[in-house]
């Protein structure tokens, strides 16, 4: 009887530790688009690197690399794909 309290006790204890993940939103208005990856098992698979600091925004993020989380850990595997579909067609075309 002493081990199962033993054993809910830690269960308990532990179920009380493990917290949701939250991230912080915000907007960055004027950016450029310097930089795309698309990579599998890197951030969600698909970021984008900005000219501004994303810590202008008041959010506490020292990267400029923004994730759109393009393997549905945070929202909607599409939704995250036309994220960066806009992306893409705001991204800079270079003229040669």
């Amino acid at each position: 009887m002493e081990d199962e309290r033993k054993k809910l006790a830690k269960i308990l204890l532990m179920l009380g530790l493990v917290q949701p993940a939250y991230s912080d939103t915000g907007w960055v208005e004027n950016a450029t688009v310097l930089r795309t990856l698309v990579q599998d098992n890197t951030y969600g698979n698909c970021m984008v690197y900005l000219d501004k600091l994303i810590a202008d925004t008041g959010l506490d993020c020292p990267s400029r690399w923004i994730a759109f989380s393009c393997d549905g850990t945070f929202n909607a595997r599409d939704v995250a794909s036309k994220m960066l579909d806009s992306v893409m067609m705001a991204f800079p075309q270079v003229v040669w």
